[in-house]
């Protein structure tokens, strides 16, 4: 667990190395950090002190998350150099960017008390908006972050007074109090849950997303929707530990948004010509079906969103890869330009069908396992007239993922566009993705048995 802080005392002593030495060495303690994670020991039945502290501890849910923000954080560097330390465009402060935002990820999931938790929720916002804004390819990079930095702030300003004004009611910051409270103010649920829910996010806070995914660089857009988009997941399993009896009064009108907000944004996956676009608006719908399990407050509810959260960071980042490596080669992220990779790279158009085929939510996918749960739990709350919405939105889910898939690798290709050839390490991050997309399913009692 505390292999995050050899990463920086690390980069402190290689700083006059050479910039090949400090990337591989920095993902070489990533991957370390997530091993060590690992084999830490898994908190379960409970609880865990890291630091034998009030303010660092862990549970089996965020345990996971820090899993995945170490994981991700080295298979993300790895990645990256393709585009960033090959071509020599201040690769350092790239360098920085991407590991302060893994590290400052990793503290707020492993944060105990609430006011360092807003502290590290809100300080993931630097290093991201560096990173759209020094290595953002349009002008419009600009409105991109501004977006971002307003709709996060404007919403979690009233996060900040809700969790001021109940650890002064109940004398304590610590975390896992509200568990022991289980009848707090719905005011106060109202406050909490539209900080959380813009970070997630859902119809309809989601409009920074697409602009931020669009205009980041390829590591920004694989840690903003691989961890950044869960660290309002992981807040709302907090809030709803004191709220879980909520779910009768408002929570069924925020379920009707997450599920017919990812129907609105599914059908504008299928109107999008930008492939990133595409793939952000994707991530809104596939959030939405998340939070409404949250929202149900059953544990079944619960396994099925934490499961779904873990493969969509892997399968968003794998597509999120893919859209870069097409950019590459076209110099241009429309699809009716990116046609043709089928007959051009053959092998990378077999990543291309295989995380369009995960994202569906189809078998062996660990996501098509939290769908199935997810829709046992709206059966049992409303009866099969509350599939409707569900099914829907598995319609147009597949509509747009071969939408995708057929616009961009069939059809006749662009006489003299392509330009760009896939190396060997090309291929280490997709099948890293691909690798946990699919084993996953395979250790789903790891995901299902989190909540105590």
């Amino acid at each position: 667990m505390c292999g995050m802080w050899g990463v920086y005392l690390t980069m402190v002593l290689m700083y006059q190395w050479t910039k090949e030495a400090r990337w591989f060495l920095t993902i070489w303690f990533m991957l370390l950090s997530a091993f060590l994670t690992l084999f830490d020991g898994v908190p379960w039945g409970g609880v865990k002190c890291v630091l034998e502290c009030s303010m660092v501890a862990v549970d089996l849910g965020s345990y996971l998350f820090i899993l995945l923000s170490a994981w991700l954080g080295g298979m993300v560097l790895l990645i990256s150099m393709r585009g960033v330390l090959h071509k020599d465009v201040n690769s350092g402060l790239y360098l920085l960017s991407l590991t302060s935002l893994t590290f400052i990820l990793s503290l707020c999931f492993m944060s105990s008390d609430v006011l360092w938790f807003y502290v590290f929720y809100e300080a993931s916002l630097i290093p991201i908006s560096v990173l759209i804004l020094s290595w953002g390819d349009q002008p419009e990079r600009l409105d991109a972050a501004r977006y971002m930095v307003c709709y996060t702030i404007m919403c979690s300003a009233p996060l900040f007074f809700g969790f001021m004004s109940l650890s002064v009611k109940y004398g304590s910051f610590f975390m896992w109090f509200v568990m022991f409270k289980p009848m707090l103010p719905s005011l106060m649920w109202v406050i909490l849950s539209l900080g959380l829910l813009v970070k997630l996010p859902i119809f309809p806070l989601h409009v920074w997303l697409p602009k931020a995914h669009v205009e980041a660089p390829v590591g920004g857009s694989l840690l903003l929707a691989g961890v950044l988009l869960k660290m309002g997941g992981y807040g709302l399993f907090r809030v709803m530990m004191a709220y879980g009896y909520v779910i009768e009064k408002f929570g069924y009108v925020v379920i009707s948004f997450c599920f017919w907000g990812g129907v609105y944004t599914s059908m504008l996956c299928i109107r999008q010509v930008d492939v990133k676009a595409l793939i952000a608006y994707s991530s809104v719908g596939h959030m939405g079906v998340a939070c409404a399990g949250i929202y149900t407050s059953t544990e079944m509810g619960w396994n099925a969103s934490m499961g779904l959260m873990i493969v969509h960071a892997f399968v968003s980042c794998g597509l999120f890869t893919l859209a870069s490596y097409g950019y590459e080669v076209v110099k241009s992220r429309s699809i009716f330009l990116m046609k043709g990779l089928c007959s051009i790279y053959p092998s990378m158009s077999a990543f291309w069908f295989l995380f369009c085929f995960l994202n569906m939510g189809c078998p062996p996918s660990l996501g098509v396992l939290s769908e199935i749960m997810i829709s046992g739990v709206m059966i049992s709350m409303g009866g099969f007239l509350a599939l409707l919405p569900i099914v829907v939105l598995l319609f147009f889910g597949g509509g747009y993922n071969l939408y995708l898939y057929s616009e961009t690798q069939h059809g006749a290709s662009m006489e003299g566009g392509y330009v760009s050839k896939y190396n060997v390490s090309d291929y280490n991050g997709l099948i890293g993705f691909l690798f946990w997309s699919l084993v996953l399913v395979f250790k789903g009692g790891l995901i299902v048995g989190w909540v105590f």
